[in-house]
């Protein structure tokens, strides 16, 4: 029982790892800039935009657009606001540049030209949810896509990080937990033993010490 409990347990903590990794963390689009526009939406309640602009006394505010065209031909719809100082920590200050600077590679399927588009968050039309663009740039073409050399290196430093706790918590449990179960164990177990009785009440002395 006490393993499914754990393995439940793990997958849930797994699943909410993902989850918000695959919020925060910047990706990476091939796209071909077709318009873009400013919109008034309502914000209000949603975590799922940037809190760095004050909104209407009606929970609405304008907030920067840019549609885009991937190369298969789906579209891929950007908001494009400052993060400010808050969450994720992109520092993000520069949304009207961005937006000139899309506008600027706007072209047609006849001519495309070309762009990665770096964003975070995620794309839901039921709930009008859209990527935040950090950044937009021109490429030679859509197979010039850069590797995401940012995700790589958290990635990595997450999977150290996770490895040395787990280390700690094994050696933690090993030396200090595991001994005094089995000597609790002991004593409930009618060991007439009177040193390893002894050792419980000692072992719990030394770790209120600690």
């Amino acid at each position: 029982m006490m393993r499914k409990l754990s393995l439940i347990l793990f997958a849930a903590v797994v699943v909410i790892v993902a989850g918000f990794l695959s919020y925060t963390l910047p990706r990476q689009y091939v796209v071909r800039v077709v318009n873009t526009e400013t919109q008034r939406m309502d914000t209000s309640g949603s975590w799922f935009f940037a809190n760095s602009e004050k909104q209407g006394s009606d929970g609405t505010r304008d907030i920067y657009i840019i549609q885009t065209i991937r190369e298969g031909g789906k579209p891929k719809v950007f908001r494009n606001e400052d993060t400010g100082w808050g969450w994720p920590p992109y520092f993000k200050f520069d949304s009207a540049n961005v937006q000139a600077e899309a506008s600027d590679l706007i072209s047609s399927a006849d001519n495309p030209n070309w762009a990665v588009v770096k964003s975070y968050g995620w794309r839901s039309e039921m709930f009008s949810i859209y990527p935040n663009a950090l950044k937009v740039y021109s490429i030679d073409g859509p197979d010039a896509k850069p590797w995401p050399v940012f995700n790589i290196i958290v990635i990595l430093a997450l999977i150290v990080a996770c490895a040395l706790a787990y280390r700690a918590i094994h050696r933690f449990w090993d030396k200090r937990v595991d001994p005094m179960i089995d000597r609790v164990a002991d004593v409930f177990d009618g060991d007439e033993d009177e040193k390893a009785a002894e050792r419980a009440p000692v072992k719990n002395k030394g770790w209120f010490r600690r």
